[in-house]
């Protein structure tokens, strides 16, 4: 089963439900809006944000086997306005990120691509470098610090071994003092959550 479910006019994958996340990130439709999203998978929420009327929707990834996926997917819907590139952002070199040179655009989303990093130092690096890349809204994704120490970022690791990033709001708001933050629990997966960052430079 594919990480996203698309059901899009004929083209039918089946996959996780990711509408009440994005639902969840778009309370109101992003109409007119442009959009980059960071880690993409296979395109749902740009082809969800295209069918909604954003103006246009750029996803990336660095698995191109994800991209191919899209890309076929788009042709097949004819869906004009919409991007599927084999980039990133970041310098994590252990998850193969490279850095995106690509537009600025109203929204960035970054969903659950940042536990993956080998350290909290270049998961900020490549937060801030979304940040940067946005003019309205940023969003991410993230794994939840589950104790109750002060701590802004944590690594977890599993009964297997596995190393994980996760953070907490203070972490956002120490990089985002400016801005106006909110935290939301994931509508899709436990111990997750969304974190949108308004920048009020735009509001201002």
């Amino acid at each position: 089963m594919e990480y996203q479910k698309i059901e899009f006019g004929d083209v039918k994958i089946e996959g996780k439900d990711r509408y009440p996340e994005y639902r969840l990130i778009f309370p109101e439709p992003p109409k007119n809006k442009t959009m980059l999203d960071v880690g993409c998978n296979i395109g749902y929420y740009c082809f969800q944000a295209h069918t909604e009327g954003a103006k246009k929707c750029i996803g990336i990834d660095t698995h191109s086997a994800f991209i191919d996926t899209a890309n076929d997917i788009k042709e097949k819907l004819e869906f004009e306005n919409i991007e599927f590139k084999a980039e990133g952002v970041g310098c994590d070199k252990g998850i193969g990120v490279c850095t995106y040179k690509g537009e600025k655009v109203d929204i960035v989303i970054a969903l659950y691509v940042f536990h993956h990093f080998s350290n909290i130092k270049d998961a900020a690096f490549a937060i801030k470098q979304c940040y940067l890349l946005a003019n309205e809204l940023v969003v991410f994704g993230i794994l939840d610090w589950p104790y109750s120490e002060a701590a802004t970022a944590g690594i977890l690791v599993n009964p297997k071994g596995n190393k994980k990033l996760a953070f907490t709001m203070p972490f956002f708001e120490e990089l985002f003092p400016n801005d106006d933050i909110e935290i939301f629990p994931s509508a899709i997966v436990k111990d997750r959550s969304i974190v949108k960052i308004w920048k009020r430079r735009h509001n201002a």
